[in-house]
């Protein structure tokens, strides 16, 4: 049998390389895992995948990934045609689960960084007094690339962004703890600059993956340099696109306050209905367009002039997905192909008006 395909979102993706960088297997033998990562990351289309040690008192012997080497990962490239990233879940819980400091990834390091796990709470030993910025420095020293796990989850998640420790924030990597707007809003209104990254935590339930933009070769230190420039984009559906006077996402743009008013041209592109496009200004949601079909697949567009006053941050979406626990926040958003909620959301484009 012949299936013809249809494509319809070349024009976004060129030059936009996809990454997983969450990724952790457990319960497995290791010829399971072995036929598990030569197979599914290639067919999710994924270019990179970081594949991350984590360490739990007595219930991490099941965590299969923990015995792969780079070597292992290096074979994998070799035979898959995706290119597989080593790193480490640097973590504290107050507990086995509840939070305490938070997660952090630590990508493309050099060697585990001890201890993996901090505290009596997740090792059933040690301390509690030990601070996840210990284990970032390490890992920067050692040319490292550090995200934040699940939002804003943690502690220690805020002090960090300031002193500039971290270089990418994982948004819904494992499930929808909270919204955009209780983390990545409020570090950037507050002036910082953190750009956007996913990932699936543990297997690949989902299409949760970061669009990097970069011209380029596709290498693991290429694609990290992309990451923490800004130039990403997370999905599990749709793809966007976003310029403003001709810029990138990740881009910075000066104006005078003569000037005061930006082009805005966005587009999203999905196989599933998403319901709408947004442009969102300082946290503020400022232009909005429905979906419609278009030829078996689904697309909003916006092309329009904004008035803008002051320095600040703009980037596109399509509607946040709902947060367990709150009811604020229940509305449910379409569903993709697994079944799960759709969302997808730019890295910003920083605007500084004189």
């Amino acid at each position: 049998v012949t299936i013809p395909l249809v494509g319809f979102g070349q024009s976004i993706l060129q030059g936009q390389r996809s990454a997983n960088t969450h990724l952790h297997i457990m319960k497995l033998s290791r010829d399971e895992c072995d036929q598990y990562l030569n197979e599914i990351p290639a067919a999710d289309r994924l270019d990179i995948v970081f594949v991350s040690h984590l360490e739990r008192a007595v219930v991490d012997a099941t965590y299969i990934t923990n015995r792969y080497t780079t070597n292992d990962l290096e074979k994998l490239s070799q035979t898959t045609g995706v290119l597989f990233g080593w790193g480490e879940e640097h973590r504290h819980n107050m507990n086995g689960g509840p939070e305490g400091y938070g997660h952090v990834m630590l990508l493309n390091i050099q060697e585990l960084i001890q201890p993996v796990s901090i505290g009596k709470g997740i090792m059933k030993q040690g301390t509690d007094g030990i601070p996840l910025a210990r284990g970032i420095l390490s890992a920067k020293r050692q040319g490292g690339t550090v995200v934040w796990c699940h939002n804003g989850w943690g502690r220690e998640s805020t002090p960090n962004l300031f002193q500039k420790n971290v270089d990418a924030v994982n948004i819904f990597d494992g499930g929808t703890r909270s919204s955009f707007a209780d983390s990545f809003y409020r570090w950037l209104n507050a002036g910082l600059r953190v750009p956007f990254s996913t990932g699936t935590d543990w297997c690949q339930y989902d299409f949760s993956r970061v669009y990097a933009r970069m011209e380029e070769p596709l290498t693991i230190d290429n694609w990290l340099q992309a990451l923490r420039q800004g130039r990403t984009f997370i999905t599990n559906g749709p793809l966007l696109d976003l310029k403003v006077n001709d810029h990138h996402i990740g881009d910075t743009l000066q104006l005078s306050a003569e000037e005061g008013q930006l082009q805005v041209r966005a587009v999203a592109k999905g196989r599933r209905d998403f319901d709408r496009l947004e442009v969102v200004l300082d946290g503020e949601i400022v232009l909005s367009t429905e979906s419609h079909a278009v030829d078996g697949h689904f697309e909003a567009v916006i092309d329009e002039t904004l008035p803008v006053k002051k320095s600040g941050w703009l980037a596109i979406r399509t509607p946040p997905p709902s947060v367990p626990d709150d009811v604020t926040r229940a509305d449910k958003t379409p569903l993709n192909e697994y079944g799960r909620e759709i969302f997808s959301h730019t890295s910003p484009i920083y605007i500084e008006v004189d």
